[in-house]
Order: structure tokens, then C-alpha cells, then sequence
């Protein structure tokens, strides 16, 4: 059986999302936009070269995000950070390097582009089921978290669909959640929906 390989996303700069210009966070966020359907079809592509009856389940449902969790939790892998990746972890913790200890892996790019897809398919299964609720981006303020990033707009507080599967993957890893989160985080992101229609 040959494995096929899960074709990584190639961001469109080479520098963080929260760094860009608003010249760049516009042509970033419309690039985006423009691989919405392309990210989810290879999603969903590679899951129905593993598995026909999994990716049958793929409808853009709340429910489907159980069968999602369970499968992304065995795709999630790490890879030794370089010492540059690690000086870099250091500085990004600036202060807090003295609470938190800084980590010595890093996720694989197929992981990563998994916390872009999934984050995708996730925002979809919103976008299908309420009109309210639409990809969009802030640039400012300038130390908001979710700057430049898309974000989902028609919850109480917007919502950044790829930042949730990162923050899920870290808690798959260290076994603090199971891959029903997945849902049960569809299931709280709903009760923040500023209408539902």
C-alpha cells in the first residue's frame, strides 16, 4: 500500500500573520478566502484515500466534527526543534520563561496545514448552518491575538477556527481532552452565536 503524503498549505509570506502590513493582511485574508475550497478538498481528498466510510461522514454537520476529532487525533505529529526554533521559543515566552518551560518539539508542516484544513472544515460547518456567521479579519488593535488572522464574525466574540485546532492539537498531545472536543467545542462556539439564523 503506498502512503500518500498530506499536501502542505504554503502560506503566501514568509513572516508571522500578526506582523503583516493591512496591505498584507488584506491580500493574506483573500488569499485565504480563495483556498477555502481547496483546503477542504484536500482534506477531504486524503481522508477518502484512507477511509471511504469516514469520508462519507464529511457533510459540513455538527456531527461530523466527532468523526473528524477522532481522525485527527492519530495525524497529529512532532518533530525535534532546532536550536534556532528553541532560542525563538525562548524569546517569544520573554518573561514567562522562568514560569513556563519552553518545549523542545515543534508540529510537523502536515500538522500545521491539518490546523488550517480542520480550522477551515470547522468554520464551515458554521458557515453552512447560520448566515450570520462570515470569514472576516481585524488589523487592529495592534496586540489583539487574533490579528490579521481570519477570523469568524457572528459569535459574542470572534472566533479564530485554525488558533482552536492548535490549541486542541497541544491538548490531544498532552492527553488533557479526547477527540470529541472537537464537537464540544462546535457545541460552546453556538451558544456565542449573536443570532442563530
Amino acid at each position: 500500500m503506498i502512503i500518500k503524503k498530506y499536501e502542505v498549505i504554503n502560506l503566501p509570506f514568509d513572516k508571522k500573520i500578526s506582523e503583516l502590513t493591512e496591505k498584507e493582511a488584506r491580500l493574506f485574508n483573500k488569499w485565504f478566502a480563495d483556498q477555502i475550497p481547496i483546503r477542504r478538498k484536500i482534506l477531504k481528498e486524503y481522508i477518502k484515500s484512507e477511509d471511504k466510510e469516514l469520508f462519507s461522514k464529511l457533510d459540513f454537520s455538527p456531527e461530523s466534527l466527532l468523526v473528524l476529532g477522532k481522525w485527527f487525533e492519530t495525524k497529529i505529529s512532532t518533530m525535534k526543534m532546532t536550536k534556532e526554533e528553541r532560542k525563538r521559543e525562548r524569546e517569544n515566552l520573554g518573561e514567562f520563561s522562568m514560569f513556563v518551560k519552553p518545549k523542545k518539539w515543534t508540529f510537523t508542516e502536515e500538522t500545521f496545514s491539518l490546523f488550517f484544513d480542520i480550522g477551515i472544515y470547522f468554520g464551515t460547518v458554521f458557515t453552512k448552518k447560520f448566515k450570520i456567521v462570515k470569514w472576516t479579519y481585524v488589523t487592529k488593535p495592534k496586540n489583539y491575538v487574533d490579528r490579521n488572522w481570519p477570523i469568524l464574525s457572528g459569535f459574542k466574540t470572534n472566533l479564530n477556527p485554525v488558533r482552536l485546532v492548535d490549541v486542541l492539537a497541544n491538548q490531544l498531545l498532552d492527553r488533557t481532552q479526547n477527540y470529541s472536543r472537537l464537537k464540544e467545542l462546535y457545541q460552546i462556539w453556538e451558544k456565542f452565536l449573536i443570532h442563530k439564523k
